[in-house]
């Protein structure tokens, strides 16, 4: 079982590099869920996929209105 030291800063940075959330959020979420890399994964997959879709519908957003007067947007897929 892996485990996470959050109280190297060394290690929490790279984790956070990792799990693509701040250092902050990593020390939050192992302080909920333990220290087990496999626990603190699960518990912030939901959030950093939730960030995913919110940056991607913002972007398409923006995208659609920065289309030209009189044009349609044809999304594939």
């Amino acid at each position: 079982m892996l485990r996470i030291n959050v109280t190297e800063s060394y290690v929490v940075a790279e984790w956070s590099r990792r799990l693509g959330c701040t250092p902050g959020e990593l020390r939050a979420t192992a302080a909920a869920v333990g220290n087990v890399a496999a626990d603190i994964e699960a518990h912030l997959r939901p959030v950093r996929n939730a960030a995913q879709e919110q940056d991607a519908l913002r972007a398409a957003f923006v995208d659609a209105h920065e289309q030209p007067v009189g044009t349609s947007i044809v999304r594939d897929g």
